[in-house]
């Protein structure tokens, strides 16, 4: 037993019940550490959203080929067919003009002042204290007490409570009663010229019973 706990064969190892096998292989101390170590990165989280940084543009960066002044340039060398113009711009060439750097250039505010800021102002914070206090709500029940007092002292005054406002419904029930105490001439028949003048012949008379 004892030479089956030192052999280094994994086929032979024997394990304690609730313990790993022991290792076959010579190990370094417990200080060491496996794995790979991460190369950190010389800018945190807090250098980034802490600065700002501008694009710096590559000086040795050509700008695009002007087609439009090759264009022309071949033409004024009477290089009119696509053969002869691909073989001038293969000796020539143009570049775009990048920006404008003259005197002309207009300068942005924040170019001119450096703690100019763009953007449109917030409106200022409620304190908390006010919100804590409850003195909005105060200053709303001192108004509803002065409206309260400023309606009974036109009751007073007035000496009795105003008309009530008409509604839909009241405009509609009074129209209705008017029409029936004065109602309006009904509209005559519609006759033809020749049967205007002319008078009935048989009279319907009512005799109250029925027939």
């Amino acid at each position: 037993m004892a030479h089956l706990r030192k052999t280094k064969n994994p086929l032979l190892v024997k394990d304690d019940v609730g313990k790993p096998k022991p290792a076959t292989v010579d190990l370094p101390d417990q200080q060491f550490v496996f794995g790979k170590p991460d190369k950190k990165d010389a800018e945190g989280a807090k250098e980034v959203t802490m600065s700002w940084q501008v694009h710096v543009p590559n000086p040795e960066a050509l700008p695009g080929r002007d087609f439009r002044a090759l264009n022309k340039m071949s033409v004024s060398q009477k290089c009119v067919s696509a053969k002869t113009t691909g073989e001038f711009r293969k000796d020539h060439d143009a570049r775009l003009k990048i920006g404008n750097t003259g005197p002309g250039r207009s300068t942005l505010p924040s170019e001119r002042h450096s703690d100019f800021v763009y953007g449109r102002a917030s409106s200022s914070s409620t304190p908390m204290s006010l919100l804590i206090g409850n003195n909005f709500a105060r200053e709303w029940e001192v108004k509803q007490n002065e409206q309260y007092i400023k309606t009974e002292l036109e009751k007073k005054v007035v000496g009795k409570m105003p008309p009530p406002r008409p509604t839909k419904a009241s405009e509609g029930h009074k129209s209705v009663a008017t029409t029936r105490v004065n109602p309006t001439e009904t509209e005559s028949q519609f006759k033809l010229k020749k049967f205007q003048r002319t008078s009935p012949r048989v009279y319907a008379t009512s005799t109250g019973a029925d027939d």
